[in-house]
């Protein structure tokens, strides 16, 4: 996404989350301003009694890198070498954390299992976010691979998205879902464990 078509709140964003920006990565900045949000949520934002009520769950996201020139179409740049990046909500009964890597360890130090996996690129990511591209469309284009929980999948992709058209100057579009679709995927996405759900698709 141009530089240019950003506001100076995702910039403040990331620098008060410094943990999530992941260098050449503007997804670095969905999550960052989803933290913001969260720490002090704005009108009509979900609130945090909601969220852990109602979404508790572990969501991790694979971004790959994706570079593009200002015509929309693929352009090997600075960061086409780079390999993907690891973030994550997580969401208990007692807390919401958002940050990098493959999350954070139980009592025992285990690594806690992704109930809900999401793995796409940079661009297409924030383009979900920003609503220029629905969930469906990039699923058919095999752009985007869910597992997990639907109804949570589609939930937290709206709290991801929201006033994100004030952020990107853009109309916000919630992905559309037929509750009598469903499809098969990989059993494993890069080798990320994830728990026993329900296979669907957006």
């Amino acid at each position: 996404m141009p530089a240019g078509a950003l506001q100076p709140l995702a910039n403040h964003a990331l620098s008060v989350y410094p943990h999530l920006n992941a260098p050449g990565f503007e997804a670095s900045k969905v999550f960052a301003l989803t933290a913001l949000y969260l720490a002090k949520p704005p009108p009509n934002f979900p609130s945090q009694g909601y969220l852990r009520k109602n979404l508790a769950s572990f969501y991790l996201f694979v971004i790959h890198p994706s570079d593009f020139s200002s015509s929309g179409k693929h352009h090997p740049g600075p960061h086409h070498r780079l390999g993907p990046q690891i973030w994550y909500i997580s969401i208990t009964s007692k807390s919401i954390e958002i940050g990098r890597g493959k999350g954070p360890t139980t009592r025992l130090g285990r690594r806690r299992r992704a109930e809900i996996l999401i793995e796409c690129d940079d661009r297409d990511l924030v383009n979900l976010a920003t609503g220029k591209s629905r969930a469906r469309t990039l699923f058919e284009n095999k752009k985007l691979h869910i597992r997990g929980k639907l109804d949570k999948a589609l939930e937290i992709s709206r709290v991801l998205s929201h006033e994100r058209s004030k952020l990107y100057r853009t109309v916000t579009v919630d992905p559309k879902h037929d509750e009598n679709e469903s499809v098969e995927f990989n059993e494993n996405l890069h080798g990320y464990s994830i728990g026993s759900s329900v296979r669907a698709r957006l």
